[in-house]
């Protein structure tokens, strides 16, 4: 076994970590390592890896990293709700308290605006990912706003800052933003929405129809005060 691997010899605490500044996505061992000031390129700690305490450095990312762990398996079980339950309404704890990986979004955007299928199927595709090991914690990367927001929620003070500036942020928008950058109503498709919705037709109904997805039907509701929340 290597230095790197044990997390001893080279972990001592960085001042500077200017050279993560470019990355989009943190695993959550990185970002664990980053808020309590250890540079991860320099070594594997063998705490977070075993989720046991150890006398190494690492081990002071132990408590973030079991924090990141629940947050992704809350969001993991919300996010089951809202794709089974249509009426269902997420938590007003969320989302920013939960810890959304890219994974889990491309997986929720492809359930609730999938045209062809019903609740129990998308249902089903969600379920099948959930048990598979593509959904495991130790695997999803999570992005940078992402890792930011979840720490502002738990007030949680990294030593690496993960926010960026707000022309940095317009300058670098990830591929999965620029995915999920859902179409725009019209005024009159919003009336018909509202309209159609007072006559009890669903939301996943009104999705399929106007080619959306049911958070942006979700969203012409509350505007009109139809829906709360």
């Amino acid at each position: 076994m290597t230095d790197r691997q044990f997390g001893v010899a080279r972990c001592a605490p960085l001042s500077d970590f200017a050279h993560w500044d470019v990355a989009k996505t943190f695993s959550a061992l990185d970002a664990a390592l980053l808020v309590v000031g250890l540079d991860p390129s320099q070594f594997v700690t063998e705490a977070l890896a075993t989720g046991k305490h150890t006398d190494e450095p690492g081990a002071r990312a132990l408590p973030t990293y079991n924090e990141m762990r629940a947050s992704y398996e809350s969001a993991l079980n919300e996010y089951s709700w809202e794709i089974y339950d249509e009426d269902f309404r997420l938590s007003v704890t969320g989302p920013d308290s939960w810890l959304e990986s890219c994974e889990i979004e491309s997986q929720r955007k492809m359930a609730l605006t999938d045209a062809g299928s019903i609740g129990e199927v998308l249902f089903g595709d969600w379920q099948s990912w959930i048990g598979s090991p593509a959904s495991a914690f130790e695997r999803q990367v999570f992005r940078r706003e992402r890792v930011h927001k979840w720490l502002l929620a738990h007030r949680v003070a990294a030593v690496y800052r993960f926010e960026q500036s707000a022309d940095a942020a317009d300058n670098t928008k990830t591929v999965a933003e620029t995915n999920t950058t859902q179409p725009k109503l019209t005024a009159e498709e919003c009336k018909e929405v509202c309209r159609r919705f007072k006559s009890r037709e669903s939301v996943s109904s009104l999705a399929r129809t106007f080619k959306v997805s049911r958070p942006v039907i979700d969203k012409v509701l509350r505007r009109a005060g139809l829906k709360s929340g």
